[in-house]
């Protein structure tokens, strides 16, 4: 699903290592329910060596979302708790990219002071 270049790239001492595999586990049910692409952001993308953790949006298109877990879909958690049951079970934050009328793609390519920054695109 995740190329070695992606793994290569992103894995390399225990705390990195520990948030790719969250990561992978966590992609895997919106890759099961049909998303085809993610984004990945964040600290975690950068030479940092220790991030805190990692940002990632995914595609909507085509999603079956009866099969979403409900975790990845609560409102509440989302975007008033800042995501406490993503971070607690995976290590990093997984947004919808069109979902409660925020666009979270286009947020992802914004720093904090507003300014253009690019992301990564995975290809699932």
């Amino acid at each position: 699903m995740i190329t070695e270049a992606v793994v290569g790239r992103f894995s390399g001492n225990p705390q990195r290592d520990r948030l790719l595999e969250g990561l992978l586990r966590a992609i895997d049910n919106p890759y099961d329910a049909g998303c085809r692409r993610v984004y990945l952001n964040g600290s975690f993308v950068t030479s940092k060596p220790e991030p805190n953790d990692f940002d990632v949006t995914w595609e909507t298109e085509g999603v079956d979302f009866s099969k979403v877990s409900p975790m990845l879909l609560d409102r509440d958690d989302l975007l008033i708790h800042r995501c406490r049951r993503q971070q607690a079970e995976f290590g990093g934050e997984l947004l919808p990219d069109q979902y409660f009328g925020i666009d979270s793609l286009s947020a992802f390519q914004r720093d904090r002071s507003g300014q253009p920054k690019g992301i990564i695109a995975i290809d699932l």
